[in-house]
C-alpha cells in the first residue's frame, strides 16, 4: 500500500477521533441542562449555574494555543478531557450547593475551553490545505452530533433508571475516558 493512501487513512481516522472528542466535549456540556431541572428548581439559580461554564471556558482558549506550542496539542486536548470530565463528574457531588456546583461548572468550562483551540491546531499539523475543509468539516460536526446524542441518550438513561440523572454523568464520564484512551494510541500532535 503506498505512503500516501496510508496517510490518507491515518487523516481520516484523526479527524474522526477529533470529531469524537468535539462531541462528547458538546453533549457533556449540554447534559446540565437535561439534568439541572431535576435539582435545581428555580429558573434564576439555572441561569447561575448554566452561565457558569462559560466563565471558565473564556479563560482558557487563548492560553491553550500557546500551551499547544510549548508542550504538545495531544498533551493540551488530553488535559481538557481529563479536567472537563473531573468536574462535570463532579456536578453529582456538588449539586446540593450552588456555590459549589458553579465553580465546578466554570471549571469544567475550563477544560472544555481548549478543545476548539486544539482542534483547530491539529488541523492545521495533520489535514494539507486541499483536504482541510472537508476534514474540518467532519471534526466540528461532532459539535451537533454531541447535542443530539445527549438529547436522545441522556433523558432515556434517567427514565430508563427511574429519575437517577447522575447516571448521564457516569457514563459520559466513561465515554471520555475510552476516548482519551483511543486518542492516546492513534493520534500524535503532529
Amino acid at each position: 500500500m503506498p505512503s500516501s493512501f496510508q496517510n490518507y487513512h491515518q487523516r481520516y481516522r484523526v479527524a474522526f477521533i477529533l470529531c469524537l472528542a468535539n462531541a462528547l466535549c458538546y453533549a457533556c456540556r449540554m447534559n446540565i441542562g437535561i439534568a439541572l431541572p431535576y435539582f435545581v428548581t428555580d429558573k434564576g439559580d439555572r441561569g447561575i449555574v448554566l452561565s457558569a461554564f462559560f466563565y471558565g471556558y473564556i479563560c482558557t482558549q487563548v492560553p491553550a494555543g500557546y500551551f499547544a506550542k510549548q508542550v504538545g496539542v495531544k498533551q493540551v486536548l488530553a488535559t481538557g478531557v481529563l479536567v472537563w470530565t473531573f468536574f462535570d463528574l463532579a456536578t453529582i457531588f456538588t449539586f446540593p450547593s450552588l456555590s459549589l456546583l458553579s465553580l465546578v461548572r466554570a471549571c469544567m468550562g475550563c477544560g472544555e475551553g481548549v478543545t476548539m483551540t486544539s482542534l483547530h491546531i491539529f488541523a492545521s499539523h495533520w489535514f494539507p490545505s486541499n483536504e482541510r475543509a472537508t476534514l474540518v468539516a467532519m471534526v466540528t460536526s461532532g459539535s451537533d452530533l454531541g447535542n443530539i446524542l445527549a438529547l436522545l441518550i441522556s433523558p432515556w438513561l434517567i427514565q430508563m433508571s427511574d429519575g437517577q440523572w447522575q447516571l448521564i454523568y457516569i457514563v459520559f464520564s466513561i465515554l471520555a475516558m475510552l476516548w482519551l484512551l483511543a486518542s492516546m494510541k492513534h493520534v500524535t500532535s503532529k
